[in-house]
């Protein structure tokens, strides 16, 4: 079974993600860090798996501990990223950036 194949069965046919492109290489291996296709409906259903800390329907989909480290700032160079998720924290965003506040909210 592929990587992709494996995050198709055991995360996105899970949580309800039925038409999520994942994308490879020119040798087959996954591309999660920029080949993923979904809707805006199925990358909100990412984010609430992540909000309910890798549960979905009382079933732990992801490891006990992985959503904190992977929103934890990442090494140097660039805290920023963590694992896979750009966190650009008013504490550690990655220059050059613009902040931006809009109706309260602030964008970098």
């Amino acid at each position: 079974m592929t990587p992709a194949e494996f995050a198709r069965r055991e995360l996105f046919e899970k949580i309800g993600i039925t038409n999520g492109r994942i994308g490879t290489d020119e040798v087959g291996q996954m591309t999660m860090a920029w080949g993923i296709e979904l809707t805006a409906r199925e990358f909100a259903r990412l984010g609430l798996l992540y909000l309910n800390e890798g549960t979905w329907d009382g079933e732990r989909l992801l490891p006990p501990g992985f959503v904190a480290e992977a929103w934890a700032a990442g090494d140097d160079p660039n805290p920023a990223y963590g694992l896979m998720w750009w966190r650009n924290t008013e504490d550690d965003f990655l220059m050059p950036v613009t902040l931006v506040e809009r109706s309260g909210v602030r964008f970098f």
